[in-house]
């Protein structure tokens, strides 16, 4: 049997790229409706975890 690994990297620290941002870019490239706006969301978190001044609380969506 052959067995498959899936990996997702949230902050780049196993893959060179963010892999939601790579997913995003590519479902907004497939024109996916929402994907573009998704992208937008991801990229604005993302320079958030990046400043260290991310809201964990808003990001999980709980206040």
């Amino acid at each position: 049997m052959r067995q498959i690994s899936v990996v997702f990297d949230l902050d780049g620290t196993l893959i060179d790229r963010d892999s939601a941002q790579a997913w995003l870019a590519f479902l907004a490239q497939s024109n996916i409706s929402g994907a573009e706006q998704a992208r937008h969301v991801c990229d604005k978190l993302m320079q958030h975890y990046d400043k260290g001044s991310m809201d964990m609380a808003t990001y999980t969506l709980h206040p």
